[in-house]
C-alpha cells in the first residue's frame, strides 16, 4: 500500500504523498461518534463487496488491482534491465550502461524502502476497535511492502555481481534476445490483467452509484461516525487508473508502429 505514495514522491513531482498508501486515508480515519463501536458497520455496503478505509467506502477488488499493479512494475523493471543486458552484449560502452543501471536501481530502491519505513512509523493511532484495526492492517502490508522492496535489492545486488564476474558476451546475444522477449510477454499480460480488473473495479463502481440502497445505506452511517464516508473509488485507485489510461495509449500508438523491433514497442512510460 506504500507504494504509490512512495512512487509519486521520488517519479511523479506533480503529486503529494497522496496514492497507493493507506497513511493518508487513515490519518482521516472515520471513528464512531460513541467512541469505541465499530464505525459505519453496514451489511448492504459489506454485501457490495465494500469495506470502510478511511472515511471511503471501497471495493475489495481494490486490493486485487494494487497487487496486479505491484506485479506489473516488477515485471517493467525486470524488461528494462534485461533490455540494457541485451544492449550489453553488443558493444563495452553498453555494458558499463548496465552496470550503471543497476547500480542507480539499486540506489533507488534502498531510498524508496527508507522513505517507506519512515512512512509505516508515522501512522498514527487512533482510538476505537475499528480503527485500531485497520492501523494494524496498514502497518502490516507497509511492513510486507519493505520486505518485498528488499527482496528486490537483494535480487539485484546478485544481478550486479553476476554482472561483473561475467561480463556479456555477444555469443550469448540469442539466449538473452530469448529471455528479453518472453519477460515482455508476462509484462503484457501484467498490463492485461490490470487492465481487466481496473476496468471491472470502473463498472462496479459505476453501478453502486445508482443504487438507491447503497445511496441510503451511506446516509445512514453518515449519523453514525465523523466524518461522513464516501462512496469510493480510493484516490490511490484513481491514480492507477490514471497510469493504466496512460499505458494502454502508449500501447495503442505502439500498436501501428512495426513489430519486427528488438525493443519492445509497448514504450517505456509506464512505471509502478
Amino acid at each position: 500500500m506504500l507504494r504509490w505514495v512512495v512512487r509519486s514522491s521520488m517519479r511523479f513531482p506533480g503529486l503529494t504523498l497522496v496514492a497507493w498508501t493507506g497513511l493518508v486515508v487513515l490519518s482521516g480515519a472515520a471513528t464512531a461518534r460513541d467512541g469505541d463501536d465499530p464505525p459505519a458497520k453496514s451489511d448492504v455496503l459489506e454485501g457490495q463487496g465494500l469495506k470502510l478505509v478511511g472515511t471511503t467506502y471501497v471495493l475489495n477488488s481494490e486490493d486485487d488491482v494494487k497487487t496486479k499493479a505491484a506485479d506489473l512494475r516488477k515485471l517493467s523493471r525486470e524488461l528494462k534491465s534485461l533490455q540494457l543486458k541485451q544492449a550489453a552484449t553488443v558493444t563495452p560502452q553498453a555494458y558499463q550502461a548496465y552496470l550503471q543501471n543497476l547500480n542507480a536501481q539499486i540506489g533507488e530502491l534502498k531510498a524508496e524502502a527508507q522513505m517507506a519505513r519512515q512512512q509505516t512509523n508515522s501512522i498514527p493511532r487512533y482510538r476505537g476497535r475499528m480503527a485500531r484495526y485497520y492501523g494494524q492492517a496498514e502497518r502490516s502490508q507497509a511492513n510486507a511492502y519493505v520486505n518485498q522492496l528488499n527482496q528486490e535489492i537483494n535480487q539485484l545486488n546478485q544481478a550486479l555481481n553476476q554482472a561483473k564476474k561475467s561480463p556479456p558476451d555477444p555469443r550469448t546475444k540469442q539466449q538473452v534476445d530469448s529471455q528479453v522477449l518472453t519477460a515482455q510477454t508476462e509484462r503484457d499480460q501484467a498490463v492485461e490483467a490490470l487492465s481487466k480488473a481496473v476496468h471491472a473495479t470502473k463498472e462496479k463502481y459505476d453501478e453502486l452509484a445508482k443504487d438507491k440502497a447503497v445511496a441510503k445505506a451511506l446516509k445512514d452511517a453518515a449519523a453514525k461516525v465523523k466524518p461522513s464516508p464516501l462512496l469510493g473509488p480510493s484516490h490511490e485507485f484513481q491514480e492507477i487508473a490514471k497510469q493504466l489510461d496512460k499505458l494502454e495509449k502508449e500501447f495503442a500508438r505502439g500498436a501501428g508502429k512495426s513489430k519486427s523491433r528488438t525493443k519492445s514497442s509497448h514504450g517505456s512510460g509506464f512505471d509502478f
